[in-house]
C-alpha cells in the first residue's frame, strides 16, 4: 500500500511540476524532462519510470481530460429540457474547462494539439453517430455518406471553437463559449 501511495505521490509532483512549468512558459513544446526531474526533485530514471517522454505526459493528461468530458456527456444525455439542468450542465462543463485552463492554453500553444483533437472529435463524432435527435431533426437526408460529413463538421466547429478560444482567436469568455454549446448545440444533439 505505501508503494502505491510513493507512486501516485510521484506522479502528482511531476504533474504539478508539469504544470508549473507550462504555466511559466505558456508553451508545452519548451517543458523538458530536464526541467520537470529539477522541479520535482526526482531522479532522472523516476521520470522514466512513469513517463517515456514528455508526449506521454501530456497524451495521459489529454485522456484524463477526455474522460472528464465523456462523463460530463453521460450527464448531458439525461437532459431533459429544464433550464435548471442545463445551467448545472455550463457550470459542469465550464468547471472541466477552467481545472485545465493552463493545459490547454499552452497545450493548443504547442505541437501537442492534434492528439487531444483527434481524441475530441472521436469523442463527439461517436456521441453525435449515437443521437436521435441528431439522425432526425438535423441531418434530413437518407445518405450515410452525408450524414458524416454534417457530423464531421459540427464536431469540428465546436471543436476548433474551442481550439480558437485557447489561442486568443475568439473575443469571448469561456463561459459565454460554453454557454452557446450547452444550450444550442448539446441538448439538440445529444438527447
Amino acid at each position: 500500500m505505501k508503494a502505491y501511495r510513493n507512486f501516485e505521490k510521484t506522479k502528482k509532483a511531476i504533474r504539478n511540476a508539469f504544470i508549473k512549468k507550462t504555466t511559466e512558459t505558456q508553451n508545452i513544446d519548451a517543458v523538458t524532462v530536464k526541467d520537470l526531474i529539477e522541479m520535482a526533485d526526482i531522479a532522472k530514471s523516476t521520470y522514466y519510470y512513469h513517463y517515456k517522454d514528455i508526449e506521454s505526459l501530456v497524451n495521459e493528461i489529454c485522456v484524463e481530460i477526455i474522460k472528464s468530458l465523456e462523463i460530463f456527456l453521460d450527464k448531458v444525455k439525461e437532459y431533459d429540457g429544464g433550464i435548471e439542468k442545463n445551467n448545472i450542465n455550463t457550470t459542469e462543463l465550464t468547471k472541466i474547462l477552467k481545472e485545465n485552463d493552463t493545459f490547454f492554453k499552452a497545450l493548443f500553444n504547442s505541437s501537442k494539439t492534434r492528439y487531444f483533437v483527434e481524441l475530441l472529435n472521436e469523442l463527439l463524432n461517436k456521441r453525435f453517430q449515437e443521437a436521435r435527435t441528431l439522425t432526425q431533426k438535423i441531418i434530413d437526408t437518407t445518405s450515410i455518406h452525408e450524414r458524416k460529413i454534417v457530423i464531421n463538421m459540427l464536431v469540428n466547429s465546436i471543436t476548433y471553437s474551442f481550439v480558437d478560444y485557447y489561442n486568443g482567436k475568439l473575443d469571448v469568455t469561456i463561459e459565454d463559449l460554453v454557454s452557446l454549446i450547452s444550450n444550442r448545440i448539446i441538448p439538440i444533439v445529444l438527447v
